[in-house]
């Protein structure tokens, strides 16, 4: 028995069709099983003005359905279409009630790293900034009086947590 692990970006268009070997649940035959309704990698359609890869929408109605590839590819093609146009209107809403600005996910992953390079940048610059600032505006863990305190308090040397119970000696 062979088991065959696809790795999957989120997001991204699907890479290849979803195939299961019959050997995996029924034992036997090693030939593997392809997912019926999965087509040109190129085929696309409209949902909400945006365009959705065919493949997408049907492998995201065949993982939601919860049924195994033979289960799917068994299913008559009204209730797979079912599937299908399910997963379809539920992305309709999605678009729908989406804001009408929302950038491409390309444009969305740039904006993240340059976000992500400016603040390694301001940190490389001055390391010691956030640990200063963090630093001076936490009191000294000697100014904070354990009794008179109800909730844990952060000092600069750690957390400092009032207890009711009678410390051993050698802390106190």
């Amino acid at each position: 028995m062979s088991r065959h692990h696809n790795i999957q970006t989120p997001g991204s268009a699907v890479q290849q069709a979803m195939t299961q070997s019959p050997g995996d649940r029924a034992g036997g035959d090693d030939s593997h099983v392809q997912l019926i309704g999965l087509g040109d990698p190129g085929a696309a359609i409209d949902v909400e003005g945006r365009t959705v890869a065919l493949n997408e929408i049907v492998t995201s109605a065949f993982e939601t359905s919860g049924l195994s590839v033979l289960e799917w590819n068994a299913l008559e093609g009204v209730q797979r279409d079912g599937f299908v146009a399910s997963k379809r209107s539920e992305l309709a809403t999605l678009y729908r009630n989406a804001p009408a600005d929302m950038p491409s996910q390309d444009e969305a992953r740039a904006n993240a790293q340059a976000a992500a390079a400016r603040r390694q940048a301001a940190r490389q610059a001055n390391p010691d900034n956030q640990a200063a600032a963090r630093e001076s505006s936490l009191p000294h863990r000697d100014e904070i009086d354990p009794k008179a305190i109800s909730a844990p308090v952060l000092t600069q040397q750690g957390w400092v947590v009032h207890s009711p119970k009678a410390l051993p000696r050698n802390f106190q």
